[in-house]
């Protein structure tokens, strides 16, 4: 039974998918308020690992679990709770797969 739930355990982590994108943020007026509102839009959502805001180059970065979220969703409820719009800035979003990094 051990065998079984470490071998699951490691499947888990070769499947995962962890993905960075960066979005320009339309909008940011102040370097205060607007940057949590861009947090507090993201709390709570499950598959978000962190979520950084550059009020200077008017940028966000998310790291977040592709598996349990889309970047299309997560642009959907930055947007929706915070009326900033976001573009997508990087055409390689940063795709790392465990698969990806072995055979390269």
């Amino acid at each position: 039974m051990k065998k079984i739930i470490l071998l699951l355990t490691l499947t888990v982590f070769l499947f995962s998918a962890t993905e960075t994108i960066t979005y320009s943020v339309k909008g940011m007026m102040c370097s205060k308020n607007c940057p949590i509102k861009i947090h507090e839009s993201l709390i709570n959502i499950d598959g978000i690992k962190s979520c950084e805001v550059d009020y200077k180059s008017k940028t966000t970065t998310i790291t977040f679990d592709n598996t349990i979220i889309h970047s299309d969703k997560i642009a959907n409820l930055i947007t929706e709770k915070t009326y900033y719009q976001l573009h997508d800035i990087n055409n390689n979003r940063g795709i790392y797969y465990f698969w990806n990094w072995l055979f390269q």
